[in-house]
């Protein structure tokens, strides 16, 4: 995590650099200022993921530096000598707290909480995408044997049969769900789907040919021909034109 320290004392300046350098080695110090606007050039320049901000500064203190930054990103972790800033400081919403003398023990466990809440953060974003990928790309289907994830490009057709459907697929395989043709269109939504007939939702990727002869139904490229409805005809001839 890149990180900066914004404190005005030097010993504290260097002793803090050295806890990090030498416990904190996940951490990387990309610069120290001492003031709030060498701290708001150093922030704004460098765009570190950590702060550790002293409150009292030459110029003013760490609130005013969060004020003018606003950066919700940024995880900050006071350092002071006075304890009576605390609950102003959550208020903030700071990791931590830690009051000077500050030892090596304190700023790795300081440390540790912004590692789990970036964790947290992480797992939510893979959860995040995970699900819209779930509702964009693939179909989850579910039977009496297993719980799946269909590749909704991989679907040639779904033939409806009441409350139950059946999916087939690219690779000749097909499976049964106790969901209607329906329910499955409104969950696939997407526009290369369309619903030839009451049983029948095609893969428009898959349609071959439309053959007008017999009343006219459509040409799968797996071989299958399905029926259409008189509303939908001059929708399959329209794609294929």
């Amino acid at each position: 995590m890149r990180t900066a320290i914004i404190e005005n004392e030097t010993k504290a300046q260097r002793l803090l650099s050295d806890i990090i350098n030498t416990y904190c080695t996940e951490l990387e110090v990309i610069g120290i200022a001492p003031t709030v606007n060498d701290g708001r050039r150093l922030i704004t320049e460098h765009k570190p993921d950590l702060l550790f901000l002293d409150i009292q500064l030459d110029d003013g203190d760490g609130f005013d530096l969060l004020d003018i930054l606003d950066q919700q990103e940024l995880k900050v972790i006071f350092t002071t000598a006075y304890d009576s800033y605390a609950i102003k400081a959550f208020k903030y919403e700071a990791i931590d707290y830690l009051l000077k003398p500050i030892t090596p023990k304190e700023v790795m466990k300081a440390v540790e909480k912004v590692k789990r809440m970036k964790e947290s953060q992480v797992s939510f974003q893979q959860l995040k995408a995970l699900l819209q990928n779930k509702t964009t790309d693939t179909l989850r289907v579910s039977t009496a044997e297993s719980i799946s994830l269909i590749k909704i490009s991989d679907i040639i057709r779904i033939e409806g049969d009441g409350a139950y459907s059946t999916i087939h697929l690219a690779d000749g395989e097909s499976e049964m769900v106790s969901r209607s043709i329906g329910q499955l269109e409104n969950e696939i939504n997407q526009s290369s789907f369309l619903r030839v007939h009451t049983s029948h939702l095609i893969n428009q990727s898959y349609l071959r040919k439309y053959i007008k002869e017999d009343g006219g139904y459509a040409l799968m490229k797996d071989g299958v021909k399905l029926p259409v409805s008189r509303r939908k005809k001059d929708i399959i001839q329209t794609i294929l034109y």
